[in-house]
């Protein structure tokens, strides 16, 4: 018979976004704590949530008002949340300990998350660029918005995964938003897209839906430099 390795992770914080991990054995798991979910496990979990997106994009289309009353129209847009999602969760897995435990034999434990950061990571953040000329601002004016419903539909499908994790009585660790910002800023497999899903997006609201106030503003939106930081 295969025996189980069980390890007990400790989380200790160095700084209020930075989070360490180490690793002791041990057999049992108090009820501040929770199994680390397989690799296999949250990745199945996140393969169902994804079956949701159309749902998702439906609790999430007010956010496409900005851009007309055609709501249901401007959804076949925004086809990629999904394979964002993907990059997304690839580069957590690739710089995160114990985001997940790779060999389904062993067990890991660690404290209950808070989801809420997980959920908000990398969201938007909007600022007045008071010196920033017009067409930019208004082009920018337009990838906040862009990125509004596709930020709610990726946190619509995260928080699918997650009620799948506690279904079967697991977690994924994740580090503090600071760092969580960190690693997707730095991930080039999800910041590329990011901007040129947005620039997609922009042509087929702006030449497919007739949208006509994002005429001449499209190619701003992929570039990170003019876009600045979401």
């Amino acid at each position: 018979m295969t025996s189980t390795t069980t390890t007990k992770i400790e989380i200790t914080t160095t700084s209020p976004d930075l989070t360490t991990f180490s690793t002791t054995p041990e057999t049992a798991v108090t009820d501040d704590e929770i199994r680390v979910c397989s690799c296999e496990e949250a990745k199945e979990c996140d393969e169902k949530a994804y079956k949701k997106v159309d749902e998702c994009k439906e609790s999430c289309k007010s956010n496409l008002e900005y851009f007309g009353t055609s709501v249901d129209k401007y959804l076949t847009c925004f086809n990629d949340a999904i394979e964002e999602s993907k990059k997304m969760t690839k580069c957590l897995q690739s710089n995160v300990n114990n985001f997940c435990v790779e060999n389904p034999k062993e067990s890991a434990f660690i404290p209950k998350q808070d989801y809420s950061i997980y959920y908000e990571s990398y969201g938007v953040k909007e600022d007045t660029l008071e010196k920033t000329p017009e067409l930019q601002k208004k082009a920018r004016e337009i990838f906040i918005q862009q990125r509004k419903f596709q930020t709610c539909v990726i946190e619509c499908l995260k928080k699918e995964s997650v009620k799948c994790y506690e279904n079967i009585g697991c977690a994924i660790g994740f580090p503090g938003k600071k760092d969580t910002d960190e690693i997707l800023d730095s991930c080039p497999l999800f910041k590329s897209d990011l901007h040129m899903n947005a620039l997609k997006q922009c042509q087929c609201l702006a030449f497919k839906k007739d949208v006509k106030k994002l005429y001449g503003k499209c190619a701003y939106v992929v570039s990170p430099y003019f876009m600045r930081k979401l």
